[in-house]
């Protein structure tokens, strides 16, 4: 849940969580390749929400305040969950079948 601090702060999208302007889902890409394919954002927060951070982690400001100036907690907007793994398996097995003719 949105924390007081974030509640009193937010104008926009005030009843939706990790969402402001939707620009992080907006900035979400993706490359194919031979052996996988890479998602990402090249947002300069993007790693932090996905991953979270300590405070402190990036140094201070130039009044000695620590960036950030508290744990913010991961918030996992990449990746799959096990169910969608399993989903993307069966349809890859399922295509695969198809092009090679078994039933």
């Amino acid at each position: 849940p949105l924390s007081p601090v974030t509640q009193r702060r937010k104008k926009r999208n005030a009843g939706k969580i990790l969402t402001e302007r939707g620009f992080l889902r907006g900035s979400i890409a993706h490359q194919a390749g031979p052996d996988g394919v890479d998602v990402g954002s090249p947002l300069i927060y993007a790693g932090t929400q996905q991953f979270g951070a300590r405070k402190g982690a990036f140094g201070t400001t130039s009044k000695g305040g620590p960036i950030p100036w508290g744990d913010i907690p991961a918030r996992p907007f990449l990746g799959l969950s096990d169910d969608d793994e399993d989903e993307v398996g069966d349809l890859v097995t399922d295509y695969l079948r198809k092009a090679l003719g078994a039933p």
